[in-house]
């Protein structure tokens, strides 16, 4: 039997595959009892925050998220606590030459705006509900790949504004669409439904102590209703490093392999990764970039047709 894990998934998350990748150390999650000023300059530190979202009203309902100004907020107080230890001018050169993450953007649709329920069952005939649903579908969609769109258009004008930063867009909605509609093109056999559910109720929402798994985990695209397993993450994450042309830290280019989709030998994940993680992240690792991953869009695994 596993442990909890700080993440929403069978393993590893995008952030941690990447950051695995690179070779960076897996930052300690700020809320951690061992976390003193000494291991964020060894290992950086993560924010995330389950539920956490862009906007404050963002996962309310989780009580104990922390949105994105919260976690801006922590930062400061990192930021303070280092000077604190090692001076104003060497904590300015550590922060000035480390990596941040944010990973962020679906929880504002998913737990903020398309949350409420409104009883469409009493006002809509079946053929009526069906064009509700595409047309819905249609929208969520459009939304989707507006906020991308414009995200990477800000973190140009963001890396163009302002000095000493470089801001990267990791943008695989595509590669994650195909993935959901082509899962045998990528060795997937369910796209449809999610490893770890809580009987024939659908959506069950997340896993659960009374949930059941499936047997073959790198066979589901879905762990839950709403998050990629390890092995869907990998294909994932394997585009963004593509894209962005990441290479493990050090390495000269001709060094740098091609990451593979297999996740047979991926190590446990213990921590946080420092490219990101679960919900809304900013994590810090000690190494001058900062990436945005998307809303990668991941809508609730579709129900099969029966």
């Amino acid at each position: 039997m596993g442990l909890p894990n700080g993440r929403f998934t069978n393993g590893r998350t995008i952030a941690d595959i990447i950051g695995d990748y690179m070779g960076y150390p897996r930052p300690i999650a700020f809320m951690d009892q061992s976390l003193d000023v000494d291991a964020i300059l060894k290992n950086g530190v993560n924010y995330a925050s389950g539920g956490g979202g862009i906007l404050n009203d963002t996962g309310q309902l989780f009580v104990q998220r922390f949105c994105f100004y919260k976690q801006i907020d922590l930062f400061q107080g990192t930021q303070k606590l280092v000077k604190e230890k090692i001076g104003s001018e060497a904590a300015d050169k550590f922060f000035k030459e480390a990596s941040y993450v944010v990973a962020l953007g679906s929880n504002d649709y998913i737990n903020n705006f398309l949350l409420p329920v409104y009883p469409d069952a009493w006002a809509y005939s079946s053929t009526g509900f069906t064009n509700l649903l595409i047309s819905t579908l249609k929208d969520q969609l459009t939304l989707s790949m507006s906020f991308n769109d414009n995200t990477k258009q800000l973190m140009q004008d963001l890396s163009a504004q302002l000095p000493n930063a470089t801001f990267q867009f990791g943008d695989a909605y595509n590669e994650f669409a195909d993935l959901i509609a082509n899962p045998l093109k990528h060795g997937f056999s369910n796209a449809d439904s999610p490893c770890c559910r809580l009987g024939r109720i659908r959506p069950s929402l997340t896993c659960t102590p009374a949930s059941s798994l499936c047997k073959e985990r790198s066979k589901y695209v879905f762990w839950d209703e709403y998050h990629p397993t390890e092995a869907a993450n990998q294909v994932i994450a394997n585009a963004i490093i593509k894209k962005l042309g990441f290479r493990p830290l050090n390495a000269p280019p001709s060094a740098a392999a091609a990451p593979s989709n297999n996740t047979a030998s991926s190590p446990a994940t213990t921590s946080v990764a420092p490219a990101g993680a679960p919900s809304s992240p900013t994590a810090l690792s000690p190494a001058s970039s900062i990436t945005t991953f998307p809303f990668i869009a991941t809508p609730p695994a579709p129900t099969p047709s029966s």
